[in-house]
């Protein structure tokens, strides 16, 4: 089974993988097939999948570079083909800004960005990154901008997308070269990006961001021996950081896996936002 965070989302306390047409329920415990009642099921490997406002979900690109975009609601279970985007994306970025609409970005080759209106299901360009990026992360921030990081281009820099002037600025170089990492809103409002990948293999460091100085400090790194690539890393309750999946699956001393041997998963990490991996 493949590990793109980016084909999942969470809609009504359900994930749904549409890559795999399966669907998770948090109540119930076990997976279900999903099945679209108008016969249309998007190839969604190297997709992005964002949960909108009036909970449906938003598929955007995917492999090799297309344009297509689909709406998918889970209330009737219909998938339905919209207009297409300005440009072809895949391992580009999905990120639901606060008043609603979507901003994507990158894909390979591109630097090109653009904004989904679910009120008029339309797509307009918002401007173009200082770099072009795949495989890059962005990050809404708690002053509605969002953070952009890494990708193959220029995998040092981040810049920041203001949605009130859609203009792109620079900001703060990250201290290591990221490709595939992950990024995360910590509860302080800062920013956790772990792991990336060289071309080579996947790697354990991580780093914070501060948006209010735009500043990167290094804190700590995950285990030794880990290949963190496209994994995901969540913010649970306790404002502790889960890190799971990526391509190389092995078990961390002094926690015990969470293991579910039906979908041959493992639950790898726990990390704490003050550096104690």
């Amino acid at each position: 089974m493949k590990s793109f965070p980016f084909l999942r989302t969470a809609v009504q306390r359900t994930v749904v993988f549409f890559g795999f047409a399966v669907a998770a329920s948090a109540e119930a415990g076990f997976w279900t097939s999903l099945s679209m009642t108008n016969g249309v099921v998007p190839a969604a490997d190297l997709a992005s999948a964002t949960l909108l406002d009036d909970g449906q979900v938003l598929l955007a690109g995917g492999y090799y570079n297309s344009s297509n975009a689909f709406l998918y609601d889970p209330a009737s279970g219909t998938c339905s083909q919209i207009v297409s985007m300005n440009a072809k994306r895949d391992r580009h970025t999905a990120t639901r800004l606060f008043n609603g609409k979507v901003l994507v970005t990158g894909g390979f080759g591109l630097k090109s960005a653009e904004l989904y209106d679910p009120k008029t299901r339309t797509w307009e360009l918002a401007g173009d990154m200082a770099y072009w990026r795949q495989g890059h992360t962005a990050i809404l921030l708690n002053n509605g901008k969002v953070l952009v990081t890494g990708g193959n281009s220029t995998t040092l820099s981040a810049e920041i997308y203001d949605p009130s002037n859609g203009f792109w600025t620079l900001t703060g170089s990250m201290n290591t070269n990221r490709v595939s990492e992950t990024a995360t809103l910590l509860t302080s409002g800062k920013v956790l990006v772990a792991g990336y990948h060289n071309g080579s293999g996947g790697y354990t460091s991580s780093e914070l961001h501060d948006p209010d100085t735009g500043l990167w400090t290094f804190t700590g790194s995950m285990s030794t021996n880990f290949s963190y690539r496209a994994h995901v890393a969540t913010v649970l309750p306790n404002g502790h950081v889960l890190a799971t999946g990526g391509l190389k699956a092995e078990l961390v001393r002094g926690f015990p896996p969470l293991q579910c041997p039906r979908l041959g998963l493992v639950i790898r990490r726990l990390c704490c936002p003050q550096g104690m991996f």
